[in-house]
């Protein structure tokens, strides 16, 4: 059985990982490729024409992705999706990563070909095995990030401090909140969902008369699904929260969240959503970024 072009390297490493037999469709060479795990924190490239291996560890690819987002999408927090992760990829492999000896590029989904014939192999002429082996050394990938890249301003962080807080108001004497969470105790699950359903429609009605608004400053903001709903137990009372999506351009800018049922107890009344929600959307418009909707 063949293996597939590894240097020994003085910077050539050993890694544990899940070795897949291929066999070669056009002169039935058996050689053997590697996987990294479920868990690895390293990826694996293999030469597009030679099939050699490169290694190289997940943070020193996303610093690398870092700064690639920081010069094309400034506006941009998080990772990014499918379209951001291809065209980082492409410039990493093409421009900003090391050329194998034989002219080819390391690629992070190519397969490793050959070393008799060169053929690509095809997937199902592969079995992998679950058993997690000891690679023979890997050099490590080596790249650089351009100057113009490094030296560029970073984007926003993904979980920003907020500008604006909202905070509840006084609290209530012990009385008082005894005697609210009785009444809550009191209110059926169909009314509950009534109220709800209802604060909802009230919301997506304030969004629409805010469209105008919101688009002179490339802002859209939508009422997100429902991420909590807790059904009362003997020891948790009754709890319900939705969130607003704020994006810019199609990219999130924030997601702002608001309970409807809070302890037990409505977080609010109708006329009180509809104030603290033209509000909120005052200050998004105004640039401003909201933590947390708490009527």
């Amino acid at each position: 059985m063949s293996t597939i072009p590894m240097s020994a390297e003085p910077e050539a490493d050993r890694y544990g990982m899940y070795r897949t037999t291929i066999l070669c469709w056009r002169c039935w060479c058996r050689y053997t490729a590697y996987a990294p795990g479920e868990f690895a924190d390293f990826m694996v490239f293999y030469c597009d024409g030679c099939g050699a291996c490169r290694v190289a560890s997940d943070g020193e690819i996303g610093r690398a992705k870092r700064k690639f987002l920081d010069v094309h999408y400034p506006s941009i927090r998080g990772w990014g999706g499918k379209k951001e992760n291809e065209q980082f990829f492409r410039v990493f492999e093409e421009r900003w990563s090391e050329q194998c000896s034989c002219n080819g590029r390391f690629r992070s989904r190519a397969w490793p070909i050959c070393p008799r014939c060169h053929a690509k192999p095809i997937r199902w002429l592969s079995w992998g095995s679950n058993d997690v082996v000891t690679t023979p050394p890997i050099p490590t990938l080596k790249f650089s990030i351009p100057p113009d890249y490094a030296n560029a301003p970073g984007r926003p962080s993904l979980h920003p401090d907020p500008t604006i807080t909202f905070v509840p108001g006084p609290l209530l004497d012990v009385a008082t909140a005894q005697a609210q969470r009785a009444e809550a105790a009191q209110e059926s699950p169909e009314s509950r969902r009534a109220f709800e359903e209802r604060i909802v429609m009230l919301i997506q009605e304030r969004l629409t008369s805010w469209t105008s608004r919101l688009t002179q400053v490339r802002l859209t903001v939508e009422l997100g699904p429902m991420p909590i709903r807790r059904e009362a137990t003997k020891t948790i009372p009754y709890a319900s929260e939705h969130s607003l999506i704020v994006r810019r351009e199609d990219q999130l800018v924030e997601t702002i969240q608001f309970a409807i049922y809070h302890a037990g107890r409505r977080a609010a009344t109708e006329t009180e959503f509809t104030h603290w929600l033209d509000r909120t959307l005052q200050l998004v418009t105004e640039g401003k970024l909201v933590s947390k909707l708490v009527p």
